[in-house]
């Protein structure tokens, strides 16, 4: 794995892992829209491949008609 791979899946890691947190401590649960951007193609690359399934639960929401922050968490099994 290139280093620049490793490094977006960190900061995939830290934004979902913010969200948690945010949602846990009853803060905003708003991100800014282009960082959601920016991790949207690792979030549908771990959406579709079983290799990531051991990290994450099952994508809960695929549809994009939902705004691009739910989609992202849904990619990635969190209701949002």
């Amino acid at each position: 794995m290139s280093g620049a791979d490793y490094a977006k899946e960190l900061f995939l890691d830290t934004l979902i892992h913010g969200w948690d947190i945010a949602i846990g401590s009853k803060q905003d649960t708003t991100h800014d829209s282009y960082l959601v951007e920016q991790c949207m193609p690792l979030g549908q690359a771990i959406a579709y491949n079983d290799n990531y399934r051991v990290a994450f639960k099952a994508a809960t929401s695929g549809s994009e008609s939902v705004n691009p922050q739910s989609h992202l968490l849904g990619l990635l099994g969190r209701e949002g």
